[in-house]
């Protein structure tokens, strides 16, 4: 897990530097120009069984969070399109209970993702109120579990899970000037464990601030 860490943050230094050698060259129409940011993020995981909607929060989300890149083209005055590549931290837990019985499992997964906004609306002047919609992609490098019975630890191993995940995802939030703070939702379309007739599946609510 280290060394595919190592490397994914390596090519987000690498993109960084070509980036930012593109943004220093003067484009003729302002109004098309390419800009880009670094981003990060403060996020909430939650397992959802097929009960939440996509503005959903549980009680018992877990923190986590995520550092990455922005991509920005502004396209019109009230419409960009933005890309943003990162790596993340992700918890979550899975809780049952019933007469007595508590079973519990806590899960942290470390991976790579990546936000596509095609449609990315926005209004003002220097503060633009923003609506942002897209898609996701993860990938999972690593995924830990600790399985509890009654808080007594018990060794039991998730094998089944799938490490491509993806989905949809919309935002919310303000530009002021360069920086944006925005909240988004994220909706997962995949099972995080396959094989189980119910459906699993993480929910996601993250805080970005981007520059």
């Amino acid at each position: 897990m280290k060394k595919t860490g190592l490397v994914f943050m390596f090519l987000l230094l690498s993109l960084f530097t070509q980036a930012q050698e593109m943004d220093s060259v003067e484009v003729s129409d302002a109004d098309k120009k390419f800009k880009f940011g670094v981003r990060f993020g403060a996020n909430a995981s939650y397992l959802d069984f097929g009960e939440s909607g996509i503005f959903d929060v549980s009680k018992d989300a877990k923190l986590g969070g995520s550092f990455g890149f922005r991509l920005d083209w502004k396209v019109t005055d009230y419409n960009r399109i933005r890309v943003e590549p990162y790596y993340f931290l992700q918890q979550f837990e899975n809780r049952f209970e019933q007469e007595g019985l508590i079973i519990q499992s806590d899960f942290q997964n470390h991976g790579a993702g990546i936000d596509v906004f095609p449609v990315v609306l926005q209004i003002g002047g220097k503060v633009k109120p923003t609506i942002s919609l897209g898609g996701f992609f993860n990938y999972l490098v690593s995924t830990q579990s600790e399985s509890q019975i009654n808080g007594k630890p018990v060794n039991y191993e998730f094998t089944d899970v799938e490490k491509v995940q993806g989905g949809i995802v919309a935002g919310g939030g303000l530009y002021l000037g360069k920086t944006l703070l925005e909240v988004r939702f994220y909706k997962y379309m995949t099972d995080l464990i396959s094989g189980l007739e119910e459906t699993n599946r993480i929910n996601q609510v993250s805080l970005i601030i981007a520059f």
